[in-house]
């Protein structure tokens, strides 16, 4: 049995490893910030961190990363990392360097948003619907995650995103104030169809639909998960002139995306409202990555990818030309 100071040790190395890019960095951080509070290690803490390592790394699997052909198909290299042209994860960066992050943790946060970044669905192209599942440790960053992956994938190309922050009012407020701080940085390049006002959730916009894009701009979203607020939004795709909807190249985020995402409904052949609403929002966009982020992904993982009645497809992790 480990002793109790490994039990310690290993229960640190799991909540704080998200932070970094591997556990002997993430030990090492654990060591410099307890020796700072209570002396050097004794030759046995050095043991009893280590053997916590190597612990927490049984524990830990290698992930395949997979995709509706990945059997067949090799994923599309399409995206590296930020460029010189960056501009808003360059704006991102210098912002969480003035709040005093820490210049690792900001590396890691760099390295965790590239990869999802490169796995959405490439902007390049007239069409693509591509589904994705980001999942994360409560309270481990997922919505700073969320902030670095709208700024690098807007750097990439995407000139829309669609958040779904949350069922309440409180919720989508603490969302869109949170986006607006850190990633609209440069906000003479952005355009809001929503505000963090109680009556500024999605509306119909006056003229009927979305406006075409702009080059180097985007547009910003952050709604309520709401059947009636998605109903909106379909209609105004649907109001949208073909050759608008053409430029759109959109990043649906679905925050908590277990919480009424999912279909819950009792028949094999029925869907929930919120469920069927998503899915036929997706389906009328031509170039769209739906990405949903959770804690708690079971649900969403057991959705089931056979269904016999399964119109739109439902929210399952893929990655396709078309729906």
């Amino acid at each position: 049995m480990p002793s109790p100071q490994i039990d310690t040790f290993a229960t640190q190395l799991r909540q704080r490893r998200a932070n970094y890019g591997t556990l002997e960095e993430t030990a090492a951080a654990c060591r410099s910030e307890m020796e700072a509070m209570f002396g050097v290690f004794s030759p046995e803490m050095v043991a009893n961190l280590l053997a916590a390592v190597e612990i927490v790394r049984a524990e830990i699997q290698d992930v395949e990363i997979l995709r509706r052909h990945s059997i067949v198909d090799a994923p599309e290299d399409w995206y590296r990392g930020p460029g010189a042209n960056s501009r808003h994860w360059t704006a991102l960066h210098e912002y969480l360097k003035t709040k005093g992050w820490n210049p690792d943790t900001i590396s890691s946060l760099d390295r965790a948003s590239t990869e999802v970044v490169s796995l959405l669905g490439n902007p390049g192209k007239d069409k693509f619907a591509c589904r994705g599942l980001v999942v994360g440790y409560v309270q481990s960053g997922k919505t700073a995650n969320m902030t670095a992956v709208m700024a690098k994938a807007v750097d990439a190309g995407y000139n829309m995103i669609i958040v779904l922050g949350g069922v309440t009012n409180k919720l989508r407020k603490q969302t869109q104030d949170r986006f607006e701080k850190d990633v609209l940085r440069h906000r003479t390049l952005w355009q809001l169809y929503t505000t963090s006002d109680p009556a500024g959730d999605f509306v119909q916009p006056a003229n009927g639909g979305f406006v075409m894009p702009a080059e180097g701009h985007a547009q910003l979203i952050v709604m309520k998960k709401e059947g009636s607020r998605l109903k909106q939004l379909r209609r105004t795709i649907a109001r949208t002139p073909a050759v608008v909807l053409r430029e759109l190249k959109v990043l649906l985020i679905d925050d908590e995306c277990d919480q009424a995402s999912v279909n819950s409904a009792r028949g094999e052949f029925d869907m929930t409202r919120i469920n069927a609403e998503i899915r036929q929002v997706l389906a009328a966009l031509p170039a769209v990555t739906y990405v949903g982020y959770t804690a708690t992904p079971f649900a969403n993982v057991f959705i089931n990818p056979y269904a016999p009645f399964n119109p739109h497809n439902d929210l399952r992790s893929s990655c396709g030309e078309n729906l």
